[in-house]
This record gives C-alpha cells, sequence and structure tokens, in this order.
C-alpha cells in the first residue's frame, strides 16, 4: 500500500546526491543521476549549480527545483530507504490506456513512471501558459501554472489561488479555464492519485 510521506529536510551532499528526511523518520542518501534521466523538465538539473538549488516546499510535501521538476515524495522515500519500487498486485481497469498497475492509488507500478511523470504532467497549455497537475497521494487537488517566469498554485472546487504570482491577467484567464473544466481537472487528480497517465484538457480559446 502506498504509504502517505512527506519529505521534511534535504541536504546536498555533492551534484546529484541528496540525504533526505521524511516524517515517518526515515532517512537516507539518494543519487538523483541514479534514477532520473535529465531530460525534459529535468535537463536543467544537469548543471551541478541549478541541482543544488533544491528546496523543500512544505504544501506538497516534496523537494523542488525552480525549474519546476520535483519528484513524488513516496517514490523519494523508497529509494532513500534503499527499496525498489514493486508492483504489489494488479488491479483490473476498464480502459486500456490506463496500465492495470497504475489504476488505484493502493497499487505500485513496477516501473516507475517516466522521469518527468514522477513530479507533475502538463494537462493543457494556452496563451502562453503551462498547466501541470502533481503526481500526489494525499492533499487537497490542485494545479501549478507557470507563465514567463511566474509560477503559481490554484486549488480545485471551488477554484482559488493558493500562492505564487502571476500577472492579474493570467490569473483570470486560468480561473476562468479551471471554472470551465472543474470536472476534467477533479477526473485527472483522481488518476494522478493512482499514477496513471493524464488526460489532456483542452485550452482556453
Amino acid at each position: 500500500m502506498i504509504m502517505i510521506v512527506d519529505v521534511t529536510h534535504v541536504e546536498v551532499l555533492d551534484p546529484y546526491r541528496l540525504h533526505l528526511r521524511f516524517d515517518d523518520g526515515t532517512e537516507g542518501d539518494v543519487d538523483i543521476a541514479a534514477h532520473v534521466s535529465f531530460d525534459g523538465v529535468f535537463a536543467p538539473l544537469r548543471d551541478p549549480n541549478m541541482f543544488r538549488q533544491v528546496w523543500v516546499e512544505p504544501e506538497f510535501g516534496t523537494i523542488v527545483w525552480s525549474c519546476g521538476a520535483d519528484i513524488d515524495p513516496f517514490v523519494l522515500h523508497e529509494w532513500a530507504a534503499g527499496r525498489r519500487i514493486q508492483e504489489s498486485e494488479e488491479v483490473a481497469t476498464s480502459d486500456p490506456a490506463i496500465p492495470a498497475t497504475a489504476a488505484a492509488s493502493s497499487r505500485v507500478r513496477k516501473d516507475p513512471l517516466p522521469a518527468e511523470d514522477l513530479g507533475s504532467q502538463e494537462i493543457s497549455r494556452f496563451l502562453g501558459m503551462v498547466v501541470r497537475m502533481p503526481y500526489r497521494d494525499h492533499g487537497a487537488p490542485h494545479v501549478r501554472v507557470t507563465y514567463d517566469g511566474h509560477e503559481a498554485t490554484f486549488a480545485l472546487g471551488p477554484v482559488r489561488l493558493l500562492g505564487g504570482t502571476l500577472p492579474p491577467r493570467a490569473i483570470g484567464f486560468v480561473m476562468e479555464w479551471a471554472a470551465l473544466h472543474e470536472r476534467e481537472l477533479i477526473e485527472d487528480w483522481e488518476l494522478a492519485a493512482g499514477r496513471a497517465p493524464l488526460k489532456r484538457i483542452a485550452p482556453l480559446e
């Protein structure tokens, strides 16, 4: 069963290696380069200076970088404990697009999702804004929006700004878009809880 764990402390040991502490008392060192391919959202972390700019984001309970990269805390917990993420049990699903082992939040895939999916997945893009949804198994539904060097987090149901900064006009566009697609966003949140691929949502026109 997937545990609910949060990262409480991170320390950079040397390029690509971190010491992590979790709220259940677990501590351990993780060689990120051994698990993550530095491409996609993780590409900037090839630069050791960028890699060192990691911090714990309490709202999400995990480590984040300014480039938008993050990693699911459960995955980090297993790596820090020296365990391989194993498939516990297959779960039937009627949707052929969703792997059986990713259909429920109480199951773990035998092989981790691609590196860019461990933290968040892009679900829409419009007017220069990129909307991503994090892979989390607890917490209130939310999305992260980046635009022109700014980033903000929006809660879902009802839609509201949780934190971060965006130009006022951009906030209005996000609020309008999220209100139009609230049901689809909640469906994606449920998929994310099961580590399943998310569905793209139409942009604001």
